[in-house]
C-alpha cells in the first residue's frame, strides 16, 4: 500500500448530487481512512480499513489539480464490492496514466509556449527596429524640415530683395521713360523745325499746343506771323533723334540747300520732307539715303538746290516729328505748361468716351489689311482668340487717318497684351509705325503693356530694316506666314498671351481648356536640363515653318527629346517654353538664356554642323563650358556622315568634355533615347542648379572686358587698335574705349568688336571662329603714338599642329574694300601659321552681360 501511494495525499470528493451512504476516503501512507456520511454531511465517525477490507465501488475518476495534487473520485455508491488493495492499484494506474498524459500535454504546451515566445520576441525585435528606423526618419525629416525652413526663409528674403530691386528698377525705368517721353515731346519754347508753306520747313519755337485738333502754334525765327499753326506731324524737335526712331520707310525732315542772308534773316538751311530708303553702316556709323516725299505736283516750291534724292546723311542731320500718341500721353504736362490748366480726367474729349473705350481687353490686335495675304490672316487669329475666351480689340492701321487718337490711346491703356501683326505693308505704314513706336517706347515701359510680334509676311521680309524691324529686334516672333503654319502658330502665341494675363483672370478659362494647363515658367526657374540646339535640327520648327530646311530625324528632334524628359519627371529649359516677351526688367533674350543656363543642372547640346554654324548655339555652349562650367552632354544629331562640325570651336569643346558624346542617329524608339541618357539621369539630382557660384566663376574665366582692361578694339574702316575700357552700356551692348594714343574719335564700339588684349584659350578658336589678328605695322607719329601693329577682323579656315606640336591657324580677312576697309601696303588676303598668341577673340553677348 505504501508503494502505491508513496506518501501522497489523495482526496476523494463527493459531487453535488451525492446521496446518503456516500463515502469519503482519505489515503495516507499504508492506511486508508473512510469517512461515512449517510445524511450528506461529514461524520465524525471514522472507520479504519485494512487492505483486505471491502468497499463498495462502481467507478473511478482521477484529475490533477492546479497545485499538482491528485484527486480520486468514487461514484455510483453503492456498487460492487472490491478489496481496498485492488482499489488502490486501480487508483495508482489511473494516477500514472493521468500524469503521463499531463506530462505530454505539458511538453506540448512548453514547446508551443517557447515557439510563441520566440515568435513574439522576433516580432518585438522587428517592431523595435522599425520604431528605431522611424525615429531616425523623424529626426532626419525634422532636420531636413529645419533646413528647408531656413532655405525657404533665405529664399523668401532673396525674393523680397529681388522684388524690392525690381520695383526700384521698374520705378527707375518709369522715371526714365517719363524723362524720355518729355525729351521727345516739344514743349513751349523748344526749338523746332516746322512746315511753313509749299512744303518748306524753317526753324521756329513752340508757342502752344492744341490737343483738340492736334496742332502746334509756332513762333518763326524771323518773326513772320503767317502760317504759324501746323499739324503735329509736320513739326519736329530740332534735336538728334534716337537710332530706333529712323528705319527704312521713316518720314523725316532733312536739310538740302541754303538761303542767303537778308534784312530779316541770317543765312540758313532749307529743310524738306523726305523718306528713308536705304541705311548703310560704316565703322559703326549709320548713313541714310532717301528722297523727297513732295514735288512740284504737290505744290512744293522747287529751288535751284533741289535734288530728288539725298545720300550720306548722318543721324544728327535728320529730324523726326513727334508721335501723336506720345503727345496725348503727355498732354497734362503740355497743357499745364501752355495754358496753366491741368486735365483731371486724362486724354482730351474724355467726356465723350464710349463704353468700348472703358472696357478692359486681354489683347489689342494691331494689323494692316492692305498688301499680300497669308493663308490665314490677323482676322482668323482674332476669331480663334475670341472663341476661346480672350477679349480682343481689333485695330486696322488702314483706318488710322480717320481714327480718334484719344480713343485708341484709352483702349491701349486698358489692354494687357499688344499683338503686332507685322508685314511689309504694316511696316511701310507711318500710322502703324507710330502706334508700335508709342507702345514699345512708352506704354511697355510706363504701363507694362506686353508686346508680341506675329509675322504675317508671305514674301521677302523687307520690314526688318524699317523702324518696325528695329523695334521688334530681339523679341521672340511667331511666324504665321508659311503655308500650314497657322494651327501651331495660333497655339504658340495664345500660350504666350495667357502667361501675360493675371493668374485669376476668368477669361483664361476657355484657352486653358483648349490647349491644356501649362505651367508658367520663368527663365531662372531651376531645371534638370537645358536644351541647346539649332532650329535646323528640329522637325517641329521645320513643320511650323520657322526654318526653311531640316537635317535630322523627327525622333531626334530636340523639342521631342525635351517632351520625353518632361514625361518621365524631369524639369527642362527649352526656348519655346521659357523665352518670354514683354516688359520684363532685365528680361532680354540673352539675359534669359544666361539665367536659364545658370539655374540648370546639365546642358544637353544637340550638336551638328548646323549647330556649329549657328552663332547663338556656339555662344550658349561656350558660355556653359568656359564661363559657368556646367556639365555638358553632347548629343550628335543632323546628318550622320557630316562631321565638319568637329573642326569648329563646338568640336573642340565636345572633344575636351569629360562626358563622352552620344550619337542619336540610329535610335529606333523613344526608349532608346531615354536609355542613352540613363546614366546622366541617375546622377542629375546630385548636381547643383542654384546658380549661386556664377559671380566668382564668371570673373575668373570670362572673356568679357571690364573697365580698365586692356583691349584690342575696332576704330573705324575695320581697323583695330589698342586701348582701355572706360565703361560698358548694357542697354546698347557697347563699350567706350580710351585709345592708347589719346584719340577722341570712334570711342564707342559694339561688344563683338572689342577683345581682351591677351591670348585666348585653345578651345576658344576653331574653324569658322571670328578672330582679331595681326598683320602689318605702322610708324610712330610725333607727339601722338608710337609705332605699333595693325589688327584686322578675320575668320579661321584651318587649325593644325606643326612638327613641335604647336597649334597653328590659317584664315582670311572678314572685311574688304567693298566694306570700306583701306588696303595698306602690308595687306595680304589672309593669314598663315599664326600662333594662339597672335590672335584675339571678342566676348559673346552672355559673357558680356554676366560680367557687367
Amino acid at each position: 500500500m505504501s508503494a502505491t501511494t508513496q506518501g501522497e495525499w489523495f482526496e476523494v470528493k463527493k459531487t453535488p448530487d451525492d446521496k446518503p451512504k456516500t463515502r469519503w476516503v482519505l489515503l495516507e501512507g499504508p492506511v486508508i481512512w473512510l469517512y461515512a456520511d449517510k445524511t450528506g454531511t461529514v461524520s465524525d465517525d471514522i472507520e479504519l480499513l485494512t487492505e483486505t477490507s471491502k468497499i463498495s465501488f462502481s467507478g473511478l475518476q482521477v484529475s490533477i489539480t492546479s497545485n499538482n495534487a491528485v484527486s480520486l473520485y468514487l461514484s455510483g455508491l453503492p456498487g460492487r464490492e472490491i478489496e481496498v488493495a485492488k482499489w488502490c492499484a486501480l487508483a495508482e494506474d489511473a494516477v500514472a496514466n493521468l500524469k503521463a498524459e499531463n506530462a505530454a500535454v505539458g511538453e506540448d504546451l512548453v514547446r508551443k509556449f517557447r515557439t510563441f515566445t520566440m515568435g513574439a520576441k522576433m516580432k518585438t525585435d522587428k517592431a523595435e527596429s522599425e520604431l528605431l528606423t522611424l525615429r531616425d526618419r523623424v529626426t532626419f525629416l525634422e532636420g531636413e524640415n529645419t533646413q528647408l525652413r531656413t532655405q525657404n526663409e533665405t529664399e523668401i528674403e532673396r525674393l523680397n530683395q529681388e522684388n524690392r530691386w525690381l520695383r526700384a528698377e521698374l520705378n527707375r525705368v518709369k522715371v526714365s521713360s517719363a524723362k524720355d517721353l518729355k525729351r521727345r515731346i516739344p514743349k513751349v519754347g523748344d526749338p523746332v523745325l516746322s512746315h511753313w508753306q509749299q512744303w518748306q520747313f524753317f526753324k521756329s519755337t513752340i508757342a502752344s499746343f492744341n490737343p483738340a485738333d492736334m496742332t502746334f502754334t509756332v513762333n518763326w525765327a524771323d518773326n513772320d506771323v503767317s502760317h504759324r499753326t501746323q499739324p503735329v506731324k509736320l513739326v519736329a524737335l530740332d534735336r538728334t533723334p534716337s537710332v530706333e526712331d529712323i528705319g527704312i520707310g521713316t518720314h523725316i525732315i532733312f536739310p538740302q540747300g541754303r538761303y542767303r542772308q537778308d534784312e530779316r534773316n541770317d543765312a540758313g538751311q532749307f529743310y524738306h520732307l523726305g523718306i528713308v530708303t536705304h541705311i548703310n553702316i560704316i565703322d559703326g556709323v549709320r548713313f541714310y539715303r532717301g528722297h523727297h516725299l513732295k514735288g512740284r505736283e504737290d505744290g512744293k516750291r522747287i529751288l535751284m538746290s533741289y535734288q530728288y534724292e539725298f545720300d550720306g546723311l548722318k543721324l544728327e542731320d535728320l529730324r523726326v516729328a513727334p508721335n501723336e500718341y506720345d503727345l496725348l500721353m503727355a498732354q497734362d504736362s503740355i497743357t499745364s505748361q501752355i495754358t496753366g490748366n491741368v486735365s483731371k480726367t486724362g486724354p482730351v474729349r474724355q467726356a465723350s468716351i464710349t463704353s468700348t473705350e472703358q472696357e478692359d481687353y486681354d489683347v489689342f490686335l494691331h494689323f494692316h489689311s492692305g498688301g499680300p495675304k497669308c493663308e490665314k490672316g490677323p482676322k482668323d487669329l482674332s476669331k480663334f482668340l475670341s472663341d476661346n475666351g480672350l477679349k480682343v480689340y481689333e485695330y486696322d492701321g488702314i483706318e488710322d487717318d480717320v481714327a480718334d487718337f484719344s480713343v485708341i490711346l484709352q483702349i491701349l491703356q486698358n489692354s494687357r497684351v499688344f499683338v503686332a501683326c507685322v508685314s511689309n505693308t504694316y511696316a511701310n505704314s507711318q500710322a502703324c509705325s507710330r502706334v508700335l513706336q508709342y507702345v514699345v517706347k512708352t506704354l511697355s515701359r510706363s504701363a507694362g503693356l506686353a508686346v508680341l510680334p506675329a509675322l504675317f509676311e508671305p514674301g521677302k521680309k523687307e520690314f526688318q530694316e524699317t523702324v518696325v524691324g528695329l523695334l521688334i529686334t530681339g523679341e521672340f516672333c511667331v511666324d504665321f506666314a508659311p503655308r500650314g503654319a497657322f494651327p501651331n502658330a495660333k497655339i504658340e502665341i495664345s500660350s504666350r498671351i495667357v502667361e501675360l494675363l493675371p493668374p485669376d483672370s476668368g477669361r483664361r478659362k476657355g484657352y486653358v481648356e483648349l490647349v491644356g494647363r501649362r505651367t508658367k515658367h520663368n527663365a531662372s526657374d531651376p531645371t534638370d536640363f537645358f536644351i541647346s540646339y539649332a532650329p535646323e535640327n528640329s522637325f517641329d520648327a521645320f513643320k511650323s515653318g520657322h526654318v526653311a530646311e531640316y537635317k535630322g530625324t523627327p525622333l531626334c528632334d530636340p523639342r521631342h527629346v525635351a517632351s520625353l524628359l518632361q514625361g518621365v519627371g524631369h524639369t527642362v529649359w527649352i526656348d519655346t517654353e521659357r523665352i518670354k516677351n514683354g516688359p520684363t526688367v532685365g528680361g532680354g533674350y540673352f539675359e534669359q538664356l544666361s539665367q536659364g543656363l545658370r539655374h540648370t543642372r546639365c546642358v544637353l547640346a544637340f550638336v551638328s554642323t548646323q549647330y556649329a554654324d549657328n552663332e547663338n548655339s556656339r555662344m550658349v555652349l561656350q558660355f556653359a563650358a568656359k564661363t559657368i562650367r556646367k556639365p555638358i552632354v553632347a548629343l550628335i544629331v543632323g546628318s550622320a556622315d557630316d562631321t565638319t562640325w568637329q573642326q569648329s570651336t563646338v568640336g573642340m569643346i565636345v572633344a575636351s568634355n569629360t562626358n563622352p558624346p552620344i550619337a542619336l542617329h540610329n535610335v529606333a524608339k523613344d526608349s532608346d533615347i531615354l536609355s542613352s541618357l540613363s546614366s546622366v539621369r541617375k546622377t542629375i539630382k546630385s548636381l547643383s542648379n542654384d546658380g549661386k557660384d556664377l559671380a566668382n566663376l564668371a570673373s575668373s574665366v570670362s572673356r568679357a572686358p571690364q573697365p580698365r582692361d586692356k583691349v584690342i578694339s575696332h576704330w573705324k574702316n575695320w581697323e583695330f587698335f589698342s586701348g582701355t575700357i572706360e565703361t560698358f552700356d548694357k542697354l546698347t551692348m557697347t563699350y567706350t574705349i580710351n585709345w592708347d594714343d589719346g584719340g577722341a574719335n570712334g570711342r564707342t564700339q559694339p561688344y563683338n568688336l572689342v577683345a581682351l588684349n591677351k591670348p585666348p584659350s585653345a578651345d576658344a578658336i576653331g574653324v569658322g571662329t571670328q578672330v582679331i589678328f595681326k598683320q602689318g605695322r605702322y610708324k610712330g607719329t610725333d607727339g601722338l603714338n608710337a609705332a605699333g601693329e595693325f589688327y584686322h577682323l578675320g575668320l579661321v579656315t584651318k587649325v593644325y599642329r606643326n612638327a613641335t606640336g604647336d597649334l597653328l591657324y590659317d584664315g582670311i580677312h572678314a572685311k574688304g574694300v567693298s566694306d570700306g576697309k583701306p588696303m595698306r601696303k602690308s595687306y595680304e588676303p589672309g593669314f598663315v601659321g599664326h600662333k594662339l598668341g597672335d590672335l584675339r577673340v571678342a566676348p559673346n553677348a552672355m559673357d558680356t552681360l554676366v560680367q557687367m
